[in-house]
């Protein structure tokens, strides 16, 4: 069996959100974290962070393991989701609903200063300059994670393009080059790490 083979044959075995990402009611208090492919997942502040709802989710095997193959069918699972007319590319009002009702976050600005050494790349901005947009709630800084999938500037995300981005992101942070990812070994978000923070900003504190 092929590569590609087994990654569309993952995608096609992962569940499907219940109920679809960003339906769900949202609050002030709400957790925020937002996959690698651009999916967000919303918890109460009393529960605990979701990246460990998204990886439970995308490890299909559920052995404690997220394989480059089970990464990328994350991937294309929710652009399937994305792809509201399934033809296959995501573009025009498609993005535009990702970008308004599902994630709005992506519009939110610089909360923290980091060091902006460092070239950035068509795949977003550095690592280390300030997180904006989704970049606060995803594991790699990508204020718009959908679109930075587009590396033709055409305005539209084929599926192959969705498997380029799943390799290359799954490479930032498979830093050792093992071919897996844990749980317990994922770097904070922004957000995670200064949740304390951003709930006494929100209070007023």
């Amino acid at each position: 069996m092929s590569v590609l083979t087994l990654v569309l044959a993952l995608a096609q075995a992962a569940p499907m959100p219940s109920p679809p990402p960003g339906e769900a009611p949202r609050s002030w208090r709400d957790q925020v974290f937002i996959s690698p492919a651009g999916e967000p997942f919303r918890v109460p502040e009393n529960q605990p962070y979701p990246v460990a709802q998204w990886f439970n989710q995308a490890d299909l095997n559920h052995d404690g393991k997220l394989s480059e193959a089970e990464f990328i069918a994350d991937f294309q699972r929710f652009a399937a989701v994305l792809d509201a007319d399934h033809d296959g590319i995501i573009e025009g009002t498609e993005v535009e609903a990702y970008e308004t009702v599902m994630v709005p976050e992506v519009h939110s600005g610089a909360t923290f200063s980091y060091s902006t050494e460092g070239e950035g790349s068509a795949h977003g901005p550095p690592a280390d300059s300030q997180p904006m947009g989704a970049g606060k709630y995803g594991l790699i800084n990508l204020p718009e994670p959908v679109s930075a999938m587009d590396m033709r500037l055409n305005g539209r995300i084929t599926r192959n393009d969705v498997t380029s981005a799943a390799i290359y992101r799954f490479s930032l942070l498979d830093k050792e080059q093992r071919g897996w990812l844990t749980l317990a070994e994922l770097p904070e978000t922004y957000a995670q790490g200064h949740k304390g923070q951003v709930r006494k900003r929100r209070r007023g504190r």
